[in-house]
């Protein structure tokens, strides 16, 4: 496809990191836009500080996890593949990223007094338009690629490594997982019934759909008959079930 959108001089703009820019963009605009809200609503006053403040701390911190991440899952991965790049744009970096943004999330109205929005929800809301955004970058990049078939479905791409086959066309596909989650995540933001049901309703659509994608997914990892990155995706499934769960009860008990 395009992993290099083009140069200037020497440097070369590579499309994984301009729509990873660009995903972290929209969800600024999209965080910003339901802060408003929430507190437009709660007759509170619109700190634009306060957002931005949020994600310069936001942004770091999710990537620094995500790399921990990474290295805990793949941690031989700089041994074998030294390109920096590599490891820092690698998939398994999104796992621990989730996580470490709905942790920050969280924890933000306490540890900066911060309590006009409904945080957990509002990153709940932007981690699916950033994934749909960033896998754009993907596509173009070749990675996170499909396996190769001969039937339904096939669609003639490359991979990382410049060969062109009829594969599973899995980036597509997270493409409009994190399109039509976002959609279903805004349609249900100002019905939730408790701060935390989108976080609930994420874990688990994101986790399920990632989960039979994966499916189609080149994997040098199984563990089973499950390839590692659908364990991982499990996971997330049964957290945002045990979520839902303490919440709901947390509900009834209130």
């Amino acid at each position: 496809m395009l992993p290099i959108l083009f140069s200037v001089g020497a440097i070369d703009v590579r499309a994984n990191t301009t729509f990873f820019i660009l995903g972290c963009l929209v969800g600024l605009w999209v965080g910003w836009k339901e802060v408003k809200r929430q507190t437009s609503e709660a007759q509170l006053p619109f700190e634009p500080k306060r957002i931005l403040v949020f994600f310069a701390v936001f942004l770091p911190f999710v990537y620094l996890i995500g790399m921990v991440g990474a290295w805990l899952f793949h941690w031989n991965m700089l041994m074998y593949a030294p390109s920096w790049q590599k490891f820092a744009f690698s998939g398994w970096i999104s796992y621990g990223g989730i996580v470490g943004a709905l942790v920050f999330g969280a924890c933000y109205p306490n540890l900066f007094n911060d309590h006009s929005a409904r945080t957990p929800d509002i990153v709940a809301l932007v981690l699916p338009i950033f994934e749909g955004v960033y896998r754009i970058g993907c596509l173009l990049n070749g990675c996170c690629y499909g396996k190769e078939t001969d039937g339904f479905g096939g669609i003639f791409l490359r991979n990382e490594w410049g060969v062109w086959a009829r594969r599973y066309p899995t980036q597509i596909l997270y493409i409009l997982l994190g399109f039509g989650l976002f959609a279903l995540l805004w349609s249900r933001r100002k019905k939730s019934a408790y701060e935390g049901e989108l976080v609930v309703r994420y874990l688990m659509w994101y986790g399920l759909g990632r989960f039979l994608i994966d499916w189609m997914r080149v994997s040098g990892t199984t563990w089973g008959w499950l390839t590692i990155y659908q364990v991982l995706d499990g996971g997330l499934l049964v957290l945002g079930i045990i979520l839902w769960r303490v919440l709901s009860r947390r509900k009834k008990a209130n």
